[in-house]
């Protein structure tokens, strides 16, 4: 396979496993915790209402599907791309942190779990290219 089609099968794979990864383990967040019947997600006080109701576990949920998600796309892309660095998995983490962001600035969350979502995120992308260069066979 071409190095430029490998990448970009890399690139393409790493997010739709780290988005896979999130829908799977926040659908199971939602069976733990079902929101409110009738909650319109679409309106912003309902949802600042919600997620200041929300126990903990739902949010670990969140914040789970997040990093796992990172960190298991970053992983995937790093070992497609078989590149040796860390640039594929970060690709994966920066879009994913951009979802995160952007999530975080349409849905009001509580300032501790912003920080614990950034740099969780931040943190599995890093991971995420050590185990690829691990499983690679490559020094780090």
């Amino acid at each position: 396979m071409k190095q430029p089609l490998r990448y970009a099968l890399a690139i393409v794979a790493g997010i739709v496993t780290a988005m896979l990864l999130v829908n799977i383990i926040e659908g199971i967040g939602h069976r733990a915790y079902p929101p409110p019947p009738g909650l319109d997600f679409a309106d912003q006080e309902a949802m600042k209402v919600y997620i200041e109701a929300l126990p903990m576990g739902a949010l670990g949920y969140v914040l789970a599907s997040w990093i796992i998600g990172t960190y298991g796309g970053g992983v995937v892309a790093g070992v497609i791309a078989r590149t040796g660095s860390r640039l594929f998995p970060g690709i994966v983490g920066a879009v994913m942190l951009a979802a995160v962001i952007a999530n975080l600035i349409m849905i009001p969350h509580p300032v501790w779990f912003a920080l614990v979502g950034v740099f969780g995120t931040i943190v599995a992308a890093f991971m995420a290219g050590d185990t690829s260069l691990r499983f690679l066979g490559k020094p780090e």
